[in-house]
């Protein structure tokens, strides 16, 4: 096990509650029978307050859009008073209302990251959030995701809601058969990377995000720029992007990128190849384990089961995990008593069994074993028993650039919002700039953002 020592106590924890909350028998459980085990939410009529309450929300899936729904319906059913009204925009839409100062709905979920520059420009309301939280205690909260919120203060800004973890997976018998370890560094990455690849019989080393995905293509360079130890921001907050360190990660990220998949191609796609055996390995989140569980009985792929055995996860490669936090934040002078009940019911009665969509964990760590019982049982009985203590390592550390200086997360939460990384790295990737040339142009960017 991976991680510090309280990371290790905290971990070991929960996997006991796992243990006493599954059983230790052998028998797969459906996700029915896993969900109708554990307690129905509790709705609790609202003492006071009216709506309407409006929010908004990211298209993430259509799972999302449907849980969403389900959620404000049964929160409606007790509070009749209070109408919940969601809007679902794309994430361009999303990040052009937030960053052209538009008028914002009640509540918005959105990626953490924006959250250090909206509070900055004082766009939304702590002081409710803070009162949500002091109900929770947020010791109930998994701290990599707890930390993305902060912003590099001590005040919580806004409430994790739900996250991803990333990293990289790998097909053991691949591995086995060119007679490889899996890879413990970035040299050793691509090192294994270029023994794998063979264009020619259609295999290739690694799958990484590409143009086509700028935010995941965000995450992946940020990832490979932690596992290398790059500090992207002065202890002032002053950006390095055109440091030699940086540099390389550019480097290293288009090398390989060139022993993957070749563009055009979704992350969507990667996915269907390394699990199809034409890809060695892949930088990938939980969005993974809910590909494989989704196609279970599909004849093209042969046994899932088998298959699953048949996967590693290292949560920490070269050193560094990631998570992927997306969060609840209240606007500015919004903190209403029917806002307040509408995120109370969010974050307390319908969290888990209405709320997590598929492919995305719990922030909140006291609910980690329900959802490995329930919400993601198909997944992990496809795996190695290590399997959910490798994808807790993401979530208990998480970290992400400089979050411990508030001037660096405010600058961090711009370069997010303007896709200022994936542009750098896709002009590298696309031919147009050299490395050095993206990181000078990625510094100049990020200089006229202070």
């Amino acid at each position: 096990m991976k991680g510090s020592l309280v990371t290790q106590l905290s971990l070991m924890l929960i996997l006991v509650s796992i243990a006493s909350a599954c059983g230790t028998g052998t028998a797969k459980q459906t996700e029915e029978e896993a969900s109708a085990a554990l307690p129905g939410p509790v709705l609790r009529p609202t003492a006071s307050g009216s709506g309407p309450v409006t929010m908004l929300s990211p298209f993430v899936n259509q799972e999302l859009e449907e849980r969403l729904d389900d959620l404000s319906a049964k929160f409606q059913e007790v509070n009749p008073e209070i109408q919940v009204e969601i809007e679902i925009v794309s994430d361009e839409q999303l990040a052009d209302r937030i960053g052209a100062g538009q008028e914002l709905p009640d509540v918005i979920l959105l990626p953490a990251e924006y959250v250090a520059d909206m509070a900055a420009s004082d766009m939304i309301d702590i002081g409710l959030v803070t009162a949500v939280l002091d109900e929770m205690d947020t010791n109930k909260f998994f701290p990599g995701a707890l930390e993305q919120v902060k912003a590099g203060g001590d005040k919580v800004l806004a409430i994790p809601y739900y996250a991803t973890v990333q990293g990289l997976w790998y097909r053991k018998s691949m591995l086995e058969a060119a007679g490889l370890e899996p890879p413990a560094s970035m040299e050793e990455i691509l090192s294994v990377a270029e023994t794998l690849s063979d264009p020619d019989a259609g295999v290739y080393g690694i799958a990484l995000p590409g143009i086509g995905d700028p935010a995941l293509l965000h995450h992946a360079v940020e990832h490979l720029a932690l596992a290398a130890g790059v500090k992207v921001f002065g202890n002032d907050g002053t950006p390095q992007f055109a440091d030699e360190a940086f540099v390389q990660v550019l480097q290293l990220y288009a090398e390989l990128r060139k022993l993957g998949p070749p563009d055009p191609i979704t992350m969507a796609e990667a996915r269907d190849m390394f699990l199809n055996g034409q890809c060695g390995m892949i930088l990938d989140s939980t969005m993974l384990p809910q590909t494989l569980a989704g196609s279970e009985g599909d004849s093209g792929r042969g046994g899932v089961r088998e298959l699953g055995r048949d996967l590693g996860f290292i949560s920490a490669p070269g050193g560094a995990s990631h998570g992927y936090t997306l969060a609840l934040a209240v606007r500015k002078d919004a903190g209403r008593e029917a806002v307040r009940s509408w995120i109370n019911h969010m974050m307390f009665d319908g969290y888990l069994t209405q709320a997590i969509p598929s492919g995305y964990a719990p922030t909140v760590s006291s609910k980690a074993a329900e959802w490995m019982c329930w919400k993601t049982l198909s997944w992990f009985g496809f795996y190695e028993t290590s399997m959910p203590e490798d994808l807790l390592v993401g979530l208990e550390e998480g970290p992400r650039w400089d979050t411990d200086n508030e001037a660096a997360a405010v600058l961090a939460s711009r370069l997010y919002a303007g896709g200022l990384i994936p542009q750098a790295m896709g002009r590298v990737l696309n031919g147009e700039m050299t490395a050095e040339e993206a990181a000078v142009w990625l510094q100049s960017e990020a200089q006229s953002l202070q």
